[in-house]
């Protein structure tokens, strides 16, 4: 599938993954670490997220000082959240409607795993904490697999250096 490339905004995926590719249990995070939460705050902190009805079912309101898009094919009543059927739609409203902060043209791809594996042929970027966790049980929902020919692990690290329990990597879209 090629790269479906729009005007603007520049979209990044994140997310928090299990040793074993696991983001999801029971339809809640599988792991929640405070460093990691606070990491994603920063990160999206005044830019656009975009998510899937059941990651936001899971959140149950709108993130603090973001604009909220869900991709569902219902309407969802509730202020501060925007609805659109798919992932196209939603990228070309952002291109006239950038995130909280004006000089913010990021929309995040905060899950689940349908909106990350559709994402991929939007990303320019993805965030990924890994956690030392290994999930089992019923119900999981893993992240989908990063092509290393569309995309190349440029960073990688930890989200506190002084904590080295959560490894941090960065890919970016190969030109």
């Amino acid at each position: 599938m090629s790269y479906i490339q729009c005007k603007s905004p520049i979209v990044k995926i994140i997310a928090c993954v299990s040793s074993n590719g696991v983001i999801g249990k029971d339809n809640q995070l599988a792991s929640t670490y405070k460093e990691d939460l606070q990491y994603f705050k920063t990160m999206t902190t005044g830019s656009t997220v975009i998510m899937g009805r059941l990651t936001f079912e899971s959140i149950k309101k709108p993130l603090p000082k973001r604009r909220n898009i869900v991709i569902t094919s219902s309407k969802i009543d509730l202020c501060g959240i925007e609805t659109f059927t798919n992932i196209p739609d939603a990228l070309e409203n952002c291109v006239n409607n950038p995130g909280i902060d004006d000089n913010i043209s990021t929309v995040w791809l905060i899950g689940g795993a349908s909106i990350y594996k559709e994402g991929m042929n939007y990303a320019n970027e993805i965030h990924l904490t890994i956690t030392p966790d290994y999930i089992e049980g019923n119900q999981l929902t893993y992240f989908p697999w990063i092509n290393p020919v569309i995309f190349s692990r440029y960073t990688s690290g930890y989200i506190n250096p002084s904590n080295m329990k959560l490894k941090k990597y960065t890919y970016f879209r190969a030109s």
